[in-house]
């Protein structure tokens, strides 16, 4: 091949690459473009913007298309899981033993479950905080409720059964639209990655939770 036609292919190739940069990069803003400033506390809009910042700027540096497709769409993501006006994290993780052992769910595609609903047991906490479903980083989720309720029964904290609150946790119980088993384990192995998560398992029962 001539070096000329050569020259001609690198332009053409730089050229595509810069249209999917600049396509991927407003694909990106135009999808902050349709979210609610007003929907979000302070920390959390910024949160979104420093996702943008971030992946544009990774963007900027790929020389794959396939590359620039997969950061814009992590981007879309982690933005989704920004959810709006919701409890800092740091908050949440204040509230809970992070040292409470983490109990990884070991079941498979075969077992028979509900998919409907995943079960929540959060760690050790003496405070007993009402988290909602922002908390948990879920854009398909459409319930939450707690099992037995949020807090503990008031005889744990007479003095002769205070020894019950050293393996109280609380459970949540988690509702979806159906999801198929391959997304509700997938949903399962999000929560574990949570901190203040000790345990996530589907309803084996079926019993709907509370």
């Amino acid at each position: 091949m001539c070096l000329m036609c050569i020259i001609c292919l690198v332009g053409c190739d730089e050229k595509e690459l810069k249209i999917v940069k600049d396509n991927a990069k407003q694909e990106l803003n135009d999808y902050i473009e349709l979210l609610n400033e007003s929907d979000y506390s302070l920390e959390n809009w910024n949160k979104i913007k420093e996702i943008c910042i971030e992946k544009n700027n990774l963007i900027d540096i790929q020389d794959s298309i396939d590359e620039i497709q997969r950061i814009k769409d992590d981007a879309i993501f982690e933005i989704n899981n920004v959810a709006p006006n919701m409890i800092s994290y740091e908050w949440i993780i204040n509230n809970f033993d992070v040292n409470d052992e983490k109990e990884i769910w070991n079941g498979n595609l075969n077992e028979e479950y509900n998919d409907t609903i995943i079960i929540v047991t959060l760690k050790k906490t003496s405070t007993f905080p009402e988290l909602d479903l922002s908390c948990f980083g879920l854009n398909n989720a459409i319930d939450l409720k707690y099992s037995g309720g949020v807090m503990p029964p008031d005889y744990f904290f007479q003095t002769e059964y205070n020894h019950l609150l050293d393996n109280y946790r609380q459970v949540v119980y988690i509702y979806f639209n159906p999801l198929g088993r391959e997304q509700l384990i997938e949903s399962i192995r999000k929560l574990e990655k949570l901190e203040f998560v000790k345990r996530v398992n589907p309803d084996y029962i079926g019993t709907g939770g509370v």
